[in-house]
């Protein structure tokens, strides 16, 4: 959502192809951001870092369970 109206900016000429370095990270060490804003340039983020850390809970009980791979589905 380039220009932050709620609305997918799905413009074909935008589209890259490649090697992207896509992460699941916290913006922060400790509290809750009120916004995400520049620190995901298309991760997933987290922004509170107890959220975080339950999710890295799981996917350490995970990973024991299943092996190092997993699947993630992101609904809003």
């Amino acid at each position: 959502d380039g220009d932050r109206d709620n609305e997918f900016d799905m413009e074909p000429r935008k589209e890259r192809e490649g090697w992207f370095g896509i992460n699941i990270h916290r913006c922060g060490k400790s509290g809750t951001v009120p916004r995400v804003g520049a620190n995901s340039a298309g991760c997933l983020v987290f922004q509170s870092h107890r959220d975080f850390d339950q999710f890295m809970k799981l996917v350490i009980l995970s990973e024991e369970n299943w092996g190092d791979r997993f699947s993630l589905t992101v609904l809003d």
